[in-house]
């Protein structure tokens, strides 16, 4: 891995022995983008809405394009 690594949460979670049985969880790779799927068109149209703040809101079409240029 390069850069950095973002400790915050990890240092706030509980010890491991007492997180919560999550079903399925094994189903997920160690390391998951969810940025590409929520992006992947396969997941519905370039033009439906995924991202909503207070005032404005994004299609699928426009963060892959802003993530593009990123």
């Amino acid at each position: 891995m390069d850069g950095q690594r973002d400790r915050f949460c990890e240092d706030r979670l509980p010890p491991v022995e007492r997180w919560p049985e999550l079903p399925g969880i094994d189903a997920y790779p160690d390391r998951l983008n969810a940025a590409s799927y929520l992006l992947d068109p396969a997941n519905g149209g370039a033009d439906l809405e995924c991202v909503r703040s207070a005032d404005r809101a994004w299609t699928r079409a426009e963060l892959t394009d802003r993530v593009g240029r990123l």
